[in-house]
């Protein structure tokens, strides 16, 4: 309740209070710790979170720590967020830190997202294209065209959302070519790409 009331009063200076519960045991509690401080914008308390985080052997705890510093855009947390999604295994808690890399905007996270596309960890990926989508580097797409011919139409798709909302004079020049190349290998996610993209050639 007094977490709450400090998030709809909506001032950063309440972060102080509800940043020791960020390290509770009640899972709960610290989801409703990272909404308020969120609701608060206390971006005040972000290198104290990276601090935390970084003393952190928790894996549960490393999701919570993820998710604060992505929704405060704690840009200064891009290397400890890195090495997180380096060596955290396919979980709950690299997912978040896949989203985190993402808000932060962190074009050094690009190939590791670009690769969880073509991963087996369905969340992973799904989080990995609103990353991709939210940092806009260009740099990706070259990992997403050969994606259009994937088997797994998950991958074809989530691909083909990334080609779309990522800006490039190139995308639709080549995903007509991969349409015209490969036909119904491809057809359904090529065609998706250049309708959104309106390409009209």
């Amino acid at each position: 309740i007094l977490m709450d009331a400090l998030a709809r009063m909506k001032d950063p200076r309440g972060g102080e209070f509800v940043l020791p519960m960020l390290e509770s045991e009640n899972d709960v509690y610290r989801l409703q710790a990272v909404e308020s401080l969120t609701q608060m914008n206390s971006i005040g308390v972000g290198t104290k979170i990276l601090s935390l985080a970084q003393k952190n052997k928790d894996v549960e705890k490393a999701k919570t720590f993820a998710m604060a510093l992505g929704q405060l855009k704690i840009k200064s947390a891009e290397s400890f967020l890195l090495g997180l999604a380096g060596k955290t295994e396919s979980s709950p808690t690299l997912a978040a830190t896949y989203l985190a890399l993402g808000r932060i905007q962190s074009k050094n996270a690009v190939p590791i997202l670009s690769k969880a596309i073509g991963g087996d960890f369905p969340k992973g990926r799904e989080n990995s294209v609103e990353a991709l989508l939210n940092i806009k580097d260009p740099s990706c797409l070259n990992s997403m065209y050969p994606y259009l011919s994937n088997k797994d139409k998950e991958i074809q798709y989530s691909a083909a959302f990334v080609i779309a909302g990522v800006p490039s004079g190139d995308s639709g020049r080549i995903v007509l070519k991969l349409l015209e190349d490969k036909g119904r290998e491809v057809i359904g996610p090529a065609s998706f790409v250049l309708g959104r993209l309106k390409y009209e050639p």
